[in-house]
């Protein structure tokens, strides 16, 4: 099964040099409701624009909450630093997808450790798709959450 998840990556990376982008994050999805895979890049430009619209759209219902002196509903509107996880807004999204592999329907963790794996045997190939490869950080699903595994 490991080349399918291979494959994928090495598809996103075809797509990637020719869209002549650098990556700043990629990231193994695992979309429950249509029961796909996919791999999605983001690039630094397109996370640092994701991250100054959030923390506009939060300044204006931080500020309200400050005015209204609710200490608790102020940890609702924290803002975001450094990048953005928000896979939905990605520069690049599920631009290599596939049905969820048959041994992985049941909801195993194993898909999440085979994606993450992947990802580390393909990571000198992936890092070829940047400037600064010590910024590049990685992120997968699990069962629980669009991102649960971070890291780098």
């Amino acid at each position: 099964m490991n080349s399918v998840f291979d494959e994928m990556i090495q598809e996103a990376l075809q797509m990637i040099a020719d869209a002549k982008a650098e990556i700043y994050t990629l990231a193994f999805y695992h979309d429950h409701e249509s029961s796909e895979i996919s791999v999605c890049i983001d690039t630094e430009e397109q996370s640092s624009r994701t991250i100054l619209e959030s923390n506009k759209f939060t300044r204006k219902y931080f500020q309200k909450t400050l005015a209204e002196g609710d200490a608790e509903g102020l940890k609702l509107w924290n803002f975001q630093a450094g990048r953005s996880f928000s896979l939905g807004n990605f520069e690049y999204v599920s631009v290599s997808a596939r049905p969820v592999p048959s041994e992985y329907e049941d909801g195993s963790s194993n898909l999440y450790l085979e994606m993450i794996r992947a990802i580390e045997r393909n990571k000198s190939s992936i890092l070829q798709h940047t400037h600064a490869p010590e910024q590049v950080m990685f992120c997968c699903s699990s069962a629980d959450a669009e991102v649960q595994y971070i890291w780098q």
